[in-house]
């Protein structure tokens, strides 16, 4: 469980790091003016995985307010499909766990 935590924090804070240097509208998404930047997780994760991963979303975004993480369960059947085409599509997540 230990191990399952670390690895997700560490592709949540990687995830944020690479989100942190896109740009919005010509405005940098950490500048002063700008709205909170969001990340969004798709996971296939049920049980244990998922509380941990809801847990660790909230605690981040309780603990600041530059980034909103957003958590989205998705079924594991046709979790491929369903990826490839959202980000054909421009509406693809930031990060996936499957």
């Amino acid at each position: 469980m230990k191990k399952i935590m670390t690895i997700a924090a560490a592709i949540l804070s990687l995830g944020l790091i690479f989100t942190s240097c896109t740009k919005k509208e010509g405005k940098t998404s950490g500048s002063a003016n700008s709205e909170p930047v969001t990340v969004e997780i798709w996971h296939t994760y049920n049980g244990t995985q998922q509380e941990c991963l809801n847990q660790m979303a909230e605690d981040f975004n309780a603990s600041q307010s530059k980034y909103i993480v957003k958590i989205m369960a998705q079924d594991y059947k046709g979790f491929a499909d369903t990826v490839y085409n959202a980000v054909a599509n421009k509406i693809g997540p930031s990060i996936i766990f499957n």
